[in-house]
């Protein structure tokens, strides 16, 4: 989740906490799966990679891949967060602002 919240800090240009905090929107994580096929061990460092596989009209679907510093596959992980209104508690579209740069990086680096 923390490679997430830093692609959508990058990508975005707002922290995950501003968002909730500052623009009264909620993304509560609905989904989360992993596959570990390789274990980490504290002698090893790991680079995420963040892939949005899906965009829907409230939800966006990510797919975070983590490989060790030995250059081994450690894990793919999927994760499903829905745009809600805070006060409502109810799924919203997806904000505009939000999408073109969405857009744009599942342009630039596949899904």
């Amino acid at each position: 989740m923390d490679a997430v919240e830093a692609w959508w800090e990058e990508t975005i240009g707002l922290s995950w906490y501003a968002m909730v905090v500052e623009r009264g929107l909620g993304g509560p994580w609905v989904h989360f799966d992993a596959d570990i096929s390789a274990p980490l061990t504290p002698r090893h460092s790991l680079e995420s990679a963040v892939f949005v596989e899906k965009v829907g009209r409230s939800s966006l679907s990510f797919r975070v891949e983590g490989t060790r510093s030995d250059g081994v596959a450690s894990f793919v992980a999927h994760l499903t967060t829905v745009f809600v209104d805070r006060q409502a508690w109810r799924p919203i579209s997806i904000p505009d602002e939000f999408l073109e740069p969405i857009t744009s990086y599942r342009r630039s680096v596949g899904s």
